[in-house]
């Protein structure tokens, strides 16, 4: 079993520590993402050609390692059976799991029991399309709570222990017969509930909603408030692009549901422009803020704090 430790991508000393189980369990992962890497379409197994030899310098940096550190998540890539064959290290940021202890196990098992059903009904539905169908559709975006070993006690904090997820989920399909393989899946943290202050850039503004998404307050201050254009009291809705507005239904209930959401860019339309059918491109990052006396099983959010941040 050592000489199959040394073997794994680890580092020594990490690969000396594991047990005969943990060993079994990396080996096993690592099988099935060598499988994956060069038997999927596009092949992550290429070999460089002679132009590209010449192009790559020895110096450069690490471009993935580069990537991971300006998403604000972790990446994963998980089988059919939605088993974690890889995860990035930055997993310990976010949740602080162990890299090595979460390769090889089910992913279910690290979501709370109430996503269960939409996580598994997502994935089925993303693992069941045609091979030749629009690569936008082999794509799906889950919201869904994570165990963190990170979680402090506070008020607006709904389910202790968990942290919430935007998982942002790409098949993979094997090059030949067209069959799923597995999931790529990049998971951006929202902000901790926990948080007394965030920074707001430029392009974004804060709206203040009530639980049916009626919009009852808008600092009209900065200049991406007048952009928007927002009318106190008015509904979230009718601002929405009409082929935009099941994405944004949906997000309302995530964030009813689970505390925190985000969306993907819809089009807004400012009341101004409306007639002229001009709109703009805006992400929404919401957040719950519930009763700090009710008990945790029965608070409903009192109100829902939603950062636009401004596209284009």
């Amino acid at each position: 079993f050592l000489a199959v430790a040394r073997l794994l991508p680890l580092h020594p000393e990490i690969a000396r520590q594991l047990d005969k189980a943990s060993v079994i369990r990396l080996a096993v992962s690592y099988l099935k993402l060598r499988q994956l890497s060069s038997t999927g379409l596009p092949s992550w197994c290429r070999k460089p050609d002679e132009e590209e030899k010449k192009l790559k310098q020895p110096e450069a940096p690490d471009l993935g390692g580069l990537i991971l550190q300006a998403v604000d998540g972790f990446l994963m890539i998980l089988g059919t059976d939605l088993t974690i064959l890889y995860i990035s290290e930055t997993v310990s940021i976010f949740l602080g799991q162990s890299q090595v202890d979460m390769t090889g196990n089910d992913l279910v098992g690290y979501v709370h029991t109430a996503d269960h059903a939409g996580l598994i009904d997502h994935t089925e539905k993303l693992m069941g399309r045609a091979r030749d169908e629009h690569v936008a559709l082999s794509m799906e975006n889950i919201c869904v709570r994570l165990r963190s070993n990170l979680g402090k006690r506070n008020a607006q904090v709904p389910i202790s222990g968990y942290r919430t997820v935007q998982l942002h989920c790409q098949r993979r399909v094997d090059a030949g017969s067209g069959q799923p393989l597995g999931l790529v899946a990049l998971a951006t943290a929202l902000p901790s509930l926990a948080l007394s202050e965030l920074y707001l850039p430029a392009n974004s503004c804060v709206l203040r909603l009530d639980e049916n998404f009626c919009i009852v307050l808008g600092d009209t201050s900065k200049r991406s408030n007048q952009d928007m254009n927002v009318s106190v009291p008015s509904s979230l809705y009718q601002y929405i692009f009409p082929q935009h507005l099941e994405a944004v239904r949906s997000a309302h209930q995530d964030v009813m549901k689970l505390g925190q959401t985000l969306t993907l860019p819809v089009g807004w339309m400012p009341q101004k422009q409306q007639q002229q059918q001009s709109y703009l491109w805006v992400q929404f990052c919401m957040n719950a803020l519930f009763e700090s006396k009710a008990k945790q099983s029965n608070r409903q959010p009192k109100a829902i704090i939603a950062v636009a941040y401004i596209l284009g």
